[in-house]
């Protein structure tokens, strides 16, 4: 998706606790891309090729009011092969098209999905944990705005320089920089703990993170949804660096949305030695009734671009379900 073919508008953002981060005044295109919730961890320890990848999704219902709040659980694992058509549930992992395509891929690939309105996620290949790269930013920045919230005070022009930077250009040295700024690993796992991340191993390398869907979604939540980790100020400001990444790094969540929605993504790419390339995507969209969070992640890619058009290929299948489940 280019950065003209959607609406958006970078606003002035009056920054946390009293004023947290300066604002920042500049005309934008917004893309709203939604994914997150609550997903169910099937204990397997790590991702492996030799994992069934077509055969099981879950669905999960929440009732809560908001992440921190308990949660009411119904799940259900729905083998596509095996219930009948007036008991199937309603997935888009379960698409004709969908599960055709997914089933002709080599790659290892897992994702979710999170409706804020029905308060419904899906998971493909719930468990299987895969390297953040550098999806791992918007969880970085989380971090330092949810620190600087309990240190009560503003960023500094210096950090806002760094955070723009890893964000919307994913430029590594900012975010090495940011990363000992926070305190690295002990702070994030202390943040993502608090979060209730259930399948994520840390790293002392913020790339090397192995993480699930399921967790993205937590974090995205936190980004989107009321919440007691960051403020309203928190969020925006964070999601004004979401929805304007440039042109050549938007891709994942935005395809297939139209131009007038709103989407912020956050991807992260790197070409794996031993396995291939790592391709993931994260973000959300939102437009009239249709508001998602998503997260595919890829491993064992032969190439970037067949890492890239997988996640395209999922993103847009989620627009396409979410989007008519809406307006039906």
């Amino acid at each position: 998706m280019g950065r003209g073919q959607h609406r958006r508008k970078r606003q002035s953002r009056a920054h946390a606790a009293g004023g947290h981060v300066a604002k920042r005044a500049l005309a934008t295109v917004v893309i709203l891309g939604s994914a997150a919730g609550f997903a169910i961890e099937t204990g397997r320890d790590s991702y492996s090729a030799q994992q069934p990848k077509s055969s099981t999704s879950v669905v999960v219902t929440t009732t809560t009011t908001s992440p921190n709040t308990s949660t009411t659980i119904s799940v259900t694992t729905a083998p596509s092969t095996t219930l009948p058509v007036s008991t199937r549930i309603e997935d888009p992992f379960h698409s004709a098209s969908l599960e055709a395509y997914l089933a002709t891929r080599t790659d290892n690939v897992t994702a979710a999905l999170y409706d804020v309105t029905t308060h419904q996620m899906y998971i493909y290949r719930p468990g299987i944990r895969q390297v953040t790269a550098s999806m791992e930013k918007i969880d970085i920045l989380a971090v330092l705005l949810w620190e600087s919230q309990n240190e009560h005070r503003s960023l500094t022009a210096h950090e806002q320089t760094l955070a723009a930077k890893m964000i919307e250009y994913s430029d590594n040295k900012a975010a090495e920089s940011l990363w000992v700024t926070i305190g690295q690993l002990p702070s994030v796992t202390e943040f993502n703990d608090d979060l209730h991340y259930t399948g994520t191993i840390t790293s002392w390398d913020w790339g090397e993170i192995e993480t699930t869907p399921h967790d993205q979604l937590q974090l995205l939540k936190a980004i989107l949804l009321p919440n007691k980790y960051l403020n309203e100020e928190s969020q925006e400001y964070e999601q004004d660096l979401m929805e304007n990444v440039v042109d050549y790094e938007r891709f994942g969540i935005p395809t297939g949305v139209p131009a007038n929605a709103t989407v912020g993504v956050k991807n992260g790419w790197y070409p794996e030695p031993t396995t291939g390339w790592q391709v993931n995507t994260a973000g959300y969209v939102h437009l009239g009734n249709t508001y998602y969070l998503a997260s595919v992640m890829t491993g064992e890619n032969p190439s970037e671009a067949y890492g890239r058009e997988v996640v395209n290929r999922v993103a847009q299948a989620f627009w396409n379900f979410e989007s008519r489940r809406a307006n039906s």
